[in-house]
């Protein structure tokens, strides 16, 4: 089943906090973040410009959206995009939502996450469904990727 993956452009991170952390209200307000806690640790990913400052960091992520929803029963969704971004060489952070899912991918990957989405038959958009996807081909040819 060709999927269609909407990127977005804001640097995001991934924040490590304390195991007793309180939900960061001011943070999570924003779009693009998540809270997760378990037994061990606790972890944010929001905007890299919101990210708290005593926190353990990794950024350089940005965000690549499933269009969906999705039905709980459908398996194999992720494993499409996975596959060909495993293969490339581009490592991922899977997050979902209760409609979609997410992967966030170092920024630096992009070009390589890209052509390895598009050979494996998928569709990429920009931020929004009115900004088609720009993708600078190896030989300063520009190409234009179609929003559906």
């Amino acid at each position: 089943m060709p999927l269609t993956l909407r990127i977005h452009s804001e640097p995001l991170s991934l924040c490590q906090l304390a195991p007793d952390a309180s939900v960061p209200a001011d943070i999570i307000a924003h779009p693009m973040t998540g809270f997760f806690r378990t037994h061990d640790e606790v972890t944010l990913w929001c905007p890299t410009s919101l990210a708290p400052k005593n926190a353990k960091t990794e950024s350089g992520f940005i965000a690549l959206e499933f269009i969906g929803p999705f039905e709980f029963a459908l398996t194999g969704i992720l494993t499409q995009i996975a596959n060909p971004l495993a293969a490339a060489g581009v490592s991922i952070v899977p997050l979902s939502s209760f409609s979609t899912d997410y992967i966030l991918i170092k920024a630096d990957q992009q070009q390589a996450a890209i052509e390895a989405i598009q050979k494996a038959g998928h569709t990429l958009i920009g931020a929004t469904e009115s900004q088609p996807l720009v993708i600078p081909a190896k030989a300063g040819i520009q190409q234009r990727a179609s929003a559906r």
